[in-house]
């Protein structure tokens, strides 16, 4: 799992604020010179896209003071020196006014002439086409939001984002405490968003609030001597040239606002959310909603960005991959039943996340193109927080600095326990922290560095996991192989529960019934965790395993079009060089590098029917 800093807030929209800070004119004014030029001039269609794009960029990172500072360690060598001090808004209003500036902005790029641009920028053309078109379905869904749960929620994202918020000058402690004293401002917004979702019969579920409010006391013990306080004077004394009179003045007035403002915020919380039981026992899947099955269709869409056409065409897809990877599995068994042995006993040698990193960057280099030196930390979860966090995390460094770079583990997790190698693969090398810092120094482009495409990252993240078995000490090639299809069996299953639960309106009941049919698993409790977990965090699986489907896809069609001259390092360097984006953009372009690696004519695999078609 990785945590976009400057994206914290679950936004349905590109744009997150009104505010334009660069060039000193409104986002309206700037965006009729985007489209317009001056009167002094008629501005090329290169001109015209990278002045839409620059006023993208700055609307985007002014939108709140700590995606500035996580976008940019160096804000003022971009142009940009007035800072936010607000975490942003977040209501109906404010999303309802993003959407008409997205379609406005929308109808810009449709008005710049795309054959006039340079190759490079047609690619970030399409890129940002497909993302402005599948946003803008999200506007029918304003109150279809979760920003509370229990595990993902913003309330336990929220402080550990802060938590790291790096001080590189005084300036930074000083605005640091503003955005911390905005956090109760900020949460009352975010109530008033989810009592409104009550008020248009959109529920939380009582047994969601309730881990949502057991989350919360992790920051209502003592929040001044916690994490967030001992954070703080950590990064403190590593700032030059502040004096220990500075130092107490700052560690007090943190202290202060801890007790008061962050103190309010969780108080808050947790005594307006049970306010809003008794709707709903349990949760349940989006296709119980109000156009809910439109709603999944649109989530699906902008989570993935997947070069499917339909949820039905993908959810074939995904049958059909965990059909053959069982099958797979069960061939493997035949041939060597001993593995059944070998599997059940199996322990990692490798327990350290250190160590683990530092094995995976050397073995990984016969395989994937070399990453400029970077620094990284490995840190733990505080306790507190282990029970509502996921097994591990990173958190993504400003895009214009390699040297920021953290690592997230949480011990008590069972992935973690069971095999901390293939969880930094997942997180660090070659997942990641390697996948983002390699697209930040090639990438040259203001708008690539600015879209999100969280199944590119989760996809490839995952896809290389599975890889990393094969670098495990004492892991035979079999074993390796055995070990990756049942990984990837399994997550095809959550991903499939996804579908059936939220698109198809499969019960809990049933649910059970369709894992004691199909896998043997006779356990309704075991229904009943998968049920919520898939209901409070729609397409979440969907993420990972589409990502990595689609990216498995393309290997096996190199591997089948090239035989023997097929090269992984290549494979992987189109991959990383191209970056995240649309996968239906990224399949055209990968036909493309296939055509080039081959004299004969690859099959064109992205234009059958359940395919979207770039060209």
């Amino acid at each position: 799992m990785y945590i976009n800093k400057a994206a914290f807030k679950k936004a349905f929209v590109l744009l997150l604020a009104v505010s334009f800070f660069f060039t000193g004119c409104s986002p309206k004014d700037t965006a009729r010179k985007a489209s317009q030029g001056t009167s002094r001039e008629v501005l090329s269609a290169e001109e015209r896209f990278e002045q839409l794009v620059d006023q993208l960029f700055y609307e985007s990172v002014s939108s709140s003071g700590l995606t500035l500072h996580s976008t940019l360690s160096d804000p003022e060598a971009y142009g940009i020196t007035d800072f936010p001090d607000t975490l942003g808004e977040y209501n109906p209003e404010s999303i309802r006014e993003n959407y008409a500036e997205l379609k406005e902005e929308y109808e810009i790029l449709r008005s710049i002439p795309r054959k006039e641009l340079p190759s490079n920028l047609q690619t970030d053309y399409d890129i940002l086409l497909e993302y402005m078109e599948t946003k803008q379905q999200g506007e029918d869904f304003l109150l279809y939001d979760y920003p509370f749960s229990s595990v993902s929620g913003i309330q336990v994202e929220l402080p550990i984002i802060l938590a790291e918020y790096r001080f590189r000058s005084q300036e930074d402690v000083d605005h640091y405490l503003l955005l911390l004293e905005d956090i109760d401002d900020y949460y009352e917004q975010l109530l008033e968003y989810v009592q409104a979702q009550t008020e248009a019969g959109i529920f939380l579920s009582d047994l969601t609030i309730d881990g949502i409010l057991a989350s919360l006391k992790a920051y209502l013990d003592a929040p001044e001597t916690g994490m967030m306080a001992e954070t703080f004077e950590a990064r403190l004394d590593e700032l030059p040239n502040l004096t220990e009179e500075q130092q107490s003045a700052y560690l007090a007035e943190n202290e202060a606002i801890l007790k008061d403002d962050f103190t309010h915020a969780y108080t808050l919380l947790s005594e307006e959310l049970p306010k809003l039981k008794g709707h709903l026992d349990t949760p349940v899947g989006v296709a119980s909603l109000p156009d809910g099955k439109k709603y999944y269709e649109y989530l699906l869409n902008a989570s993935t960005f997947t070069s499917y056409k339909s949820p039905k065409s993908l959810q074939g897809a995904i049958v059909k991959r965990m059909q053959t990877d069982l099958k797979s599995a069960y061939d493997l068994l035949y041939e060597k039943p001993e593995l059944v042995r070998t599997l059940a006993s199996f322990q990692p040698s490798v327990k350290d996340p250190e160590e683990a990193l530092t094995d995976l960057k050397e073995k990984m280099l016969a395989d994937f193109p070399a990453l400029p030196a970077c620094s990284y930390e490995v840190r733990m979860l505080p306790e507190a927080l282990e029970e509502f966090s996921s097994p591990a995390f990173y958190l993504t460094p400003p895009i214009d600095s390699l040297n920021e770079n953290f690592i997230y583990i949480n011990r008590s997790s069972a992935t973690t326990q069971k095999d901390i190698y293939t969880v930094m693969a997942h997180e660090g090398y070659p997942g990641h922290l390697y996948q983002c810092n390699y697209f930040n120094a090639v990438n040259d482009s203001r708008l690539r560095a600015l879209l999100s495409f969280s199944c590119y990252v989760e996809g490839w993240a995952t896809y290389v996991q599975y890889l990393s078995y094969q670098w495990e000490e004492g892991v035979t090639p079999e074993l390796a192989r055995l070990l990756a299809l049942n990984e990837s069996a399994y997550l095809a299953l959550y991903a499939l529960v996804d579908y059936q639960v939220n698109y198809e309106g499969m019960t809990v009941e049933n649910l059970s019934r369709f894992l004691n049919d199909t896998l043997g698993i006779d356990s309704p409790a075991v229904a009943a965790v998968l049920h919520q977990t898939v209901c409070e965090d729609p397409a979440n699986y969907m993420k990972y395993y589409v990502g990595y489907l689609e990216i498995t896809e393309m290997r096996e069609t190199a591997e089948q079009v090239l035989g023997n001259a097929f090269i992984p390092k290549e494979f992987h360097t189109f991959l990383l060089d191209f970056g995240p984006a649309p996968f239906a953009v990224i399949r055209e372009h990968f036909t493309d590098w296939l055509a080039e690696e081959t004299p004969v004519a690859p099959p064109q695999t992205e234009s059958g029917g359940d395919r979207l078609i770039i060209r």
